[in-house]
């Protein structure tokens, strides 16, 4: 019994083409009769072998051959199905249903921000252990000596070795405050 090919003498020339597109091939007739012979032994299909062709050429620069697409073609079938996640029902039933949303976002948001300001509160009834700023005061940074003078609002430069305020406390002084 012989088996009917898998793909046509038009696809394998259009394949050709496309391999053409990418590395400028000529295609003769051997082509033609080799990719035929490798196409129909390994059951390709005009869509899986011109995928593969535009995969080789995303990742390679060789001339790709039927044992290049042969291969690509068994590592796409050989990958489990992608399960597709159903609709949540119900999901766009009320025309307000954004509107509450971004309401309800903007609610925790703002309960971050209050919460995290409650934490930096806290953070500042304890010594900072980062840069000893004592308890109710501001934490602050020292340029070291030797980096750049920087300049205040006011263009003067700020001499190394000055205090400069930060806005809000050292990340440490927070954890210790607040465990």
């Amino acid at each position: 019994m012989t088996r009917q090919p898998t793909i046509t003498d038009d696809d394998i020339f259009a394949l050709l083409g496309a391999a053409a597109e990418y590395d400028g091939r000529r295609v003769a007739t051997a082509d033609l009769n080799t990719w035929q012979q490798a196409a129909n032994r390994a059951h390709w299909t005009y869509d899986d072998a011109l995928d593969a062709i535009h995969e080789h050429y995303t990742h390679h620069t060789e001339w790709i051959r039927p044992a290049h697409i042969t291969q690509q073609i068994r590592r796409h079938r050989a990958q489990p199905p992608k399960a597709e996640l159903p609709a949540l029902p119900g999901a766009h039933a009320h025309p307000d249903h954004r509107d509450r949303i971004a309401t309800w976002a903007r609610q925790q948001l703002q309960l971050d921000r209050e919460t995290r300001g409650d934490r930096a509160q806290q953070a500042l009834t304890i010594t900072c252990p980062t840069c000893s700023a004592p308890p109710g005061d501001q934490c602050w940074r020292v340029l070291p000596n030797g980096q750049p003078c920087r300049n205040d609002l006011y263009g003067k430069p700020v001499p190394p070795g000055t205090r400069q305020q930060i806005t809000d406390p050292h990340h440490r002084r927070v954890q210790l405050a607040n465990n």
